[in-house]
């Protein structure tokens, strides 16, 4: 345990904090050309900076990982490394702010919000029974008068709910209000978190952890703001059966009449979760998987990705199995399910009466963040430990589901309610990327997922889509997580609904209020069919393997028109098209929500085999059964081409993109293609 008072840094005998966080300030204008883009950079531009310098791991669990999992989505759409840069600064950051609290040899980050809390009635709503001045459960001294120290509802003394506490200098002695902690983990780091502010007086405030069993000042922090703040600050707390004492008072007791004044103050443990390691490391596993597959990012990338792979495996990995702290949370009931449970050496979770388990099986959001990552980890390593751990949660999730008309339904925990939306988004993460790995979940699968969103969950319009706030559409009139929809927005990969759905919903979206929605918008432009979709041939229909996405074949078999992982420029596919020597063979992808008569520009990457019989991209009306533009082909290595065109007259016309040979007529000819995607001409990207 030595290694957990090494790390405390102390100012005054604590590490303190002071944030207050505002979604405010003025943005510069963006005009990249797509709505999706510019109101994510309009939020990025006031909240990218907010979070990675913290420590906590709530805020970096739960708002830097999903930011971090923006700038990937929003490089993987424009192809601006700028997002990776910023990825690189703030992951970079993170980790250096790594530490190993519970001296168990593994670095991590740890979280208070979701522990049990140490004091009662921290927020002072409830008054004592004996003394109407004060608050239930502290206590005042020295004085016993109530003038001194008292509880409060008047307006400017309290930050939330109905009552605050202020304290008043007398000039003679120190005035405080006290109360015991109870219990507490010995040897454990733990948070002071409060809001306060003074009356600007040279009294100020101060808030302090006293050990009165040996007579020694823990930690403490000095409140000298006239306006209301948020303060933290951490302490060990030492062995058992010490008399542990929280106070509240003045830094300087002489300034007769100074007023302190607080509210809201909690004392908790600081503990690692799985889910909030799992969320940050997924971020971290998603660029280094970006970084192993694009061989043009390695120059600039290949070594950070590399440090994140080490720190990764080296920490965040074994820490949930081997640590002596943590305990070992992984469990197999069967030889093929598996899940992680809430660490049997800590008591960690304030909510864990809700679950409804007695094996203390974590909801599945929690143990899915864990999971996501470990899948990356295992396509970048080839470590089937990575896999089998993998396959096990999500055959022990799929076991677990049940029939709702023509979707799916299932609980937050084993035993416990039904999910709600925004939880479940981990969990269609998880099927999605299980389902194009090929493993566990079929095309049967995936179709019903979708049916869950599109047939039990929304609304049916799409003037003012709506979506239920759980997975069985029980509740479909309660619309408070409408917005949380960034994981279900990817399966428009077997449904263009989906997509419209959520764009709908962010249209006349004034402003993106939350990193979730923020993410919401980064899923929302990676699948905009004005760019095209499943550009990069990445994703699979559900009925066939063989058969990329949103795309459909023409005159062709799964032998002639296919998704290739040996023939791409980058990601995991590229698709491959084999000429039959008398039909033209083709992959073809309806465009749709395009500007009428605007001119855009069509890019991909190509490349054809020796025989002659090259390649072509063709955009076709099928309403007027015209070629609006093409380019041929018959480079033998890949190479980047583009074309322009304009947009039908009417945004009504049918049109398509169509992929194949320049010659059809050489039987066996091979095209081969990547990242088709098409963007007004003028537009940033």
């Amino acid at each position: 345990m030595g290694k957990k008072r090494n790390w405390l840094r102390t100012t005054a005998g604590g590490l303190v904090m002071v944030w207050g966080f505002l979604l405010a300030g003025t943005a510069p204008a963006h005009a990249s050309g797509n709505l999706w883009y510019d109101k994510y950079v309009y939020f990025e531009s006031l909240n990218g900076n907010r979070w990675y310098n913290l420590t906590n791991a709530n805020a970096l669990g739960w708002s830097e990982a999903y930011l971090l999992q923006t700038y990937l989505n929003v490089y993987e759409a424009s192809g601006e490394t700028k997002w990776l840069d910023k990825f690189v600064l703030h992951v970079d950051t993170i980790i250096g702010n790594a530490n190993d609290l519970d001296g168990d040899g593994y670095l991590g980050w740890e979280n208070y919000e979701a522990s049990p809390a140490k004091l009662a009635n921290g927020d002072f709503e409830t008054v004592s029974p004996s003394d109407s001045s004060l608050p239930q459960d502290w206590s005042r001294s020295p004085s016993t008068v109530a003038s001194s120290v008292y509880r409060s509802n008047a307006t400017g003394d309290y930050n939330s709910g109905s009552w605050g506490v202020v304290l008043k200098a007398n000039g003679v002695d120190y005035q405080s209000l006290t109360q015991t902690l109870a219990s507490y983990d010995p040897e454990v780091v733990y948070t002071l978190r409060f809001n306060a502010k003074t009356d600007g007086s040279a009294a100020k405030g101060k808030a302090y952890v006293y050990d009165n069993t040996t007579s020694t000042v823990l930690a403490e922090v000095v409140v000298n703001n006239t306006q209301w703040k948020t303060y933290e600050f951490d302490f060990i707390t030492p062995p058992a059966g010490h008399d542990l004492q929280v106070l509240l008072t003045h830094q300087d007791y002489s300034v007769n009449g100074g007023k302190a004044y607080f509210d809201n103050v909690k004392v908790s443990g600081r503990f690692p979760y799985i889910g909030l390691d799992g969320n940050l490391g997924l971020s971290f596993s998603k660029f280094i998987k970006f970084v192993h597959e694009n061989t043009e990012l390695q120059s600039a990338y290949l070594t950070k990705a590399t440090s994140y792979l080490d720190f990764l495996e080296d920490n965040i990995v074994p820490r949930w199995q081997y640590s002596s702290y943590i305990g070992n949370t992984w469990v197999e009931p069967t030889p093929t399910t598996g899940y992680y449970i809430k660490p049997n050496n800590l008591v960690t979770f304030t909510n864990e009466s809700t679950w409804k388990n007695p094996e203390g099986i974590l909801p599945y959001n929690h143990f899915f963040m864990f999971s996501l990552m470990l899948n990356d980890l295992y396509d970048v390593t080839g470590n089937t430990a990575y896999k089998d751990k993998v396959d096990k949660i999500n055959t022990y999730f799929k076991n677990n589901l049940q029939l709702q008309g023509t979707g799916y339904k299932w609980k937050y925990v084993v035993g416990g309610q039904i999910e709600d939306v925004g939880h479940g988004n981990l969990d269609i993460y998880s099927v999605l990327q299980l389902f194009n790995s090929g493993r566990v979940f079929d095309g049967t699968d995936m179709i019903r997922f979708t049916n869950t969103l599109v047939d039990n969950m929304w609304n049916q319009s799409l003037t003012a889509p709506t979506v239920g706030i759980v997975v069985d559409g029980s509740n479909n009139a309660n619309i408070t997580k409408t917005l949380s929809l960034n994981a279900w927005t990817n399966l428009a990969q077997f449904d263009p609904i989906p997509w419209k759905i959520a764009a709908e919903q962010y249209r006349n979206l004034t402003r993106v209020s939350s990193v979730g929605q923020a993410l919401a918008l980064s899923e929302i432009l990676k699948w905009d069919p004005e760019k095209l979709v499943n550009r990069g041939f990445e994703f699979q229909t559900a009925g066939d393997s063989t058969l990329p996405a949103r795309w459909n074949r023409s005159n062709a078999t799964s032998a002639q028109a296919y998704r290739d992982n040996a023939n791409k420029k980058s990601g995991s596919y590229g698709a491959t098209l084999v000429a039959g020597g008398t039909t033209e063979q083709a992959l073809y992808q309806n465009w749709t929500d395009f500007t009428a008569n605007a001119n855009y520009t069509l890019t991909f990457d190509g490349k054809t085999d020796t025989s002659g019989g090259g390649g072509k991209v063709t955009v076709y009306n099928e309403t007027a059964g015209a070629v609006m533009a093409s380019r041929s082909f018959s480079n033998t290595d890949w190479d980047t081409m583009s074309f322009t065109f304009n947009a039908p007259v009417s945004a009504t016309d049918e049109v398509r993109v169509y992929i194949g040979h320049d010659i059809t007529t050489i039987a066996g000819a091979k095209a081969h293609f990547d990242n088709v995607t098409i963007k007004r001409t003028g537009d940033t990207w």
